[in-house]
């Protein structure tokens, strides 16, 4: 059990898990006495960014903006605090951080905790049709893996997309804190040991990891769509040398029309897309074109490889034959 006085919490953050457990923190009445948010003008490149600012501001809790956490130590150590939350930050803190709060560090992760250890887990777990949990735990050395304090579950559906997940991650984030807070005020802090023989690790996701490969099946370039939409950037293709960047989509297992992988086979009324891929047909519901022309039955999505070098190399030919003529051309000027 802890000494019976209020702890003094300090929280650092970035998104929208950050903002959802600084709210429980101030609804349960905890001391927070600074909050550090991620302030940058990388701040577009983080899915989901949450600026914490105004909340603190409103909450009166002292509030520092960061680029780089680990700067922040002195500041941190400033504030003597007993916890210091990490919620929703991709950085890795320092061990002069992880050092500075009497009682340690909370971490957050939204997985099965062993389960689902790494990065971009929000998409994984869709890509792998797991559910998830809203998972606290005392940070140490390595990577989510310390002692759990609260673990709170949740189903994802095979429609979830990426902000359906997000909202049934900020409930379970509500319910385990309204567990655990209490627990916490009252002096107690114990946690439970991860059973590190069921670990598993995600390793990390990028922007780029969304193209869409159209000969893979249906079901597969489905859930790529699902698990890279909002927050995350998106899914992509390519048509007429554009970039698509899909949000929606729907699988149309009753649908009887084959064709080549990558083509639009039929544009409905509501201008959604019917494209065939390596096994079976999509629907694409919303997307975006970078040159806002619609599309048309017969485009082909993604780049074939041999037609592209075949292009290429025509197009090479023709340069080369460019640069001939422009040298005779020169050469007959000197003389």
């Amino acid at each position: 059990m802890l000494p019976d006085t209020a702890l003094r919490i300090v929280l650092v953050g970035s998104v929208g898990s950050s903002e959802q457990t600084l709210r429980k923190l101030i609804e349960h009445t905890m001391q927070v006495v600074g909050v550090f948010g991620y302030q940058s003008e990388n701040v577009a490149k983080v899915s989901g960014y949450v600026n914490l600012e105004q909340l603190a501001h409103e909450a009166n809790i002292l509030f520092a903006g960061f680029g780089n956490i680990n700067h922040q130590a002195d500041a941190i150590k400033h504030l003597q605090p007993d916890l210091l939350f990490v919620v929703g930050l991709s950085q890795l803190i320092s061990d002069d951080i992880i050092s500075a709060p009497t009682h340690g560090c909370v971490g957050f992760h939204p997985t099965r905790l062993p389960l689902g250890r790494g990065r971009a887990p929000l998409a994984w777990m869709i890509l792998d049709d797991v559910p998830g949990a809203a998972s606290f735990f005392k940070i140490g050395a390595g990577v989510d893996d310390g002692p759990i304090y609260t673990q709170v579950p949740f189903a994802i559906n095979e429609q979830d997309d990426a902000a359906d997940v997000s909202n049934n991650l900020m409930m379970a984030i509500d319910a385990a804190l309204d567990e655990w807070l209490p627990r916490l005020k009252s002096g107690d802090l114990s946690s439970i040991e991860q059973a590190e023989e069921h670990a598993t690790v995600y390793g990390k996701r990028g922007p780029e990891d969304g193209l869409i490969r159209w000969n893979d099946t249906a079901k597969r370039i489905q859930k790529l769509i699902q698990a890279s939409a909002s927050p995350h950037p998106g899914a992509f293709t390519y048509v007429r040398d554009s970039r698509m960047t899909i949000w929606k989509s729907r699988v149309c297992p009753e649908t009887k029309i084959n064709g080549i992988c990558g083509k639009v086979l039929d544009i409905g009324d509501d201008e959604s897309a019917l494209v065939q891929t390596g096994s079976g047909v999509i629907r694409l519901v919303n997307w975006e074109l970078e040159n806002e022309k619609p599309l048309r039955v017969g485009d082909q999505l993604g780049y074939e490889p041999q037609n592209e070098i075949f292009r290429l190399r025509q197009e090479l030919t023709e340069l080369r034959d460019c640069i001939a003529e422009l040298g005779i051309k020169a050469g007959g000027e000197r003389s």
